[in-house]
């Protein structure tokens, strides 16, 4: 930088010698003479005061036009280039500063988006579903009874010694009817026996059924739905004696067909003073199409305590299904959560879907990877059966 001012310097004095050389050719005790004799005359109080001669004042302040505006534009630019360094610095660690601090708000808020990804502690989530790949023990279907009086609630039912007797069994889980949130087990303590394709139900003779058309209704759809998922597809009816069995306004029953599918939508039973949270089958028209199945989960209906296991704000399709695979995606106004709730969604889907006949469901639009034991970047195994309930038969 100082190079610069000296080369600058040596250019303006070049610049100098081409002017031409002025001097004044008065005498310069007559010159002062004047100028004193002047001076007193119309300011004789104030001070003396030097006055340069016309063509020299020019002259210099001609040249410190041309010199002081270069040299300030140095000076200045100099300066502004300090400041401009001195603003950049700041800048620069005004800009560390933040991107610290925001690296740092990042770290220790990370967005919804990784929070989804991340894996969600869920080990504290309810299945309803039992499924065939994950082996459970072997278990027997039992049918209770809502508090509502219109709908079943079929369990799956294992036993911590594994020894499964329906008559046994089906006695010790109606104790705990009342605990459960239901009214009862409608074919508590009859006997139940399978061969082949046809099973056998043995009724108490003192059996009766609880009187009304509702009640007949609730006997008729439990032994249907106790035998809807296997191979069974007549079962007869009997009291111990031999006689055949009597089902109130039905008259006398000796035989029920079991239809190879029935069409359902599972909904959610929910009985406040226990709590009790099950799947219930709500049976739709045998013509339904799977899409029309979902609109009856979001729904509501289905009678007293029966809710939508689909939070609000959520839509459901189902796609045209490829090679047996149903693909559904679910669509939400809001942000969903690998949660509870979530998860009974996720598995009143499923078993719908199995009641239409589809093995595996390939689901799309959750905001989560995995829920529970489900992997949902892959298609998912329909149930066997809902409601897994072990009992102590000790």
């Amino acid at each position: 930088m100082n190079q610069n001012k000296n080369d600058r310097r040596k250019e303006l004095e070049k610049e100098f010698e081409k002017f031409p050389f002025i001097q004044d050719h008065q005498d310069k005790d007559e010159l002062y003479n004047k100028i004193s004799l002047q001076m007193m005359e119309e300011e004789p109080k104030k001070r003396k005061r030097v006055i340069m001669p016309v063509f020299a004042l020019v002259a210099v302040l001609f040249l410190t036009a041309i010199i002081l505006p270069p040299i300030l534009i140095e000076q200045s630019g100099e300066e502004s280039m300090d400041i401009a360094t001195e603003s950049n610095e700041d800048a620069e660690d005004h800009s560390e500063t933040l991107h610290d601090e925001q690296s740092a708000e990042i770290s220790q808020n990370p967005s919804e988006m990784e929070v989804t990804e991340r894996d969600v502690d869920d080990s504290d989530l309810q299945s309803y579903l039992v499924f065939e790949k994950f082996k459970e023990s072997p278990f027997i279907v039992a049918v209770a009874a809502g508090m509502n009086g219109e709908q079943i609630i079929p369990f799956a039912i294992t036993a911590k010694d594994g020894q499964l007797d329906y008559t046994t069994t089906t006695t010790l889980v109606a104790k705990q009817a009342e605990d459960l949130g239901v009214a009862g087990f409608p074919l508590q303590g009859t006997v139940i026996n399978m061969k082949g394709t046809e099973a056998e139900i043995i009724f108490p003779d003192d059996f009766q059924t609880a009187g009304g058309s509702s009640s007949d209704v609730m006997l008729h759809n439990s032994i249907e739905q106790t035998f809807q998922n296997s191979q069974i597809s007549q079962v007869n009816l009997k009291y111990q004696d031999g006689r055949p069995f009597e089902m109130g306004n039905f008259g006398t029953v000796e035989s029920l067909k079991i239809p190879s599918s029935v069409k359902v939508s599972y909904k959610l039973y929910n009985y406040p003073a226990t709590e009790s949270n099950f799947l219930v089958p709500i049976k739709i028209n045998e013509n339904a199409t799977i899409e029309e199945a979902f609109q009856t989960l979001i729904d509501n209906g289905g009678g007293e305590y029966i809710d939508s296991p689909i939070p609000a704000g959520v839509s459901i399709e189902g796609e045209e299904p490829r090679d047996e695979l149903l693909s559904v995606t679910i669509n939400a106004s809001k942000e969903l959560e690998a949660d509870q709730r979530s998860m009974m969604m996720i598995e009143a889907v499923l078993a719908t879907a199995a009641s239409f006949g589809y093995e595996h469901v390939q689901l799309q639009g959750l905001p989560f990877r995995s829920i529970h034991r489900y992997d949902l970047s892959s298609p998912l195994e329909t149930p066997e059966a809902v409601n897994p309930l072990l009992m102590d038969t000790d």
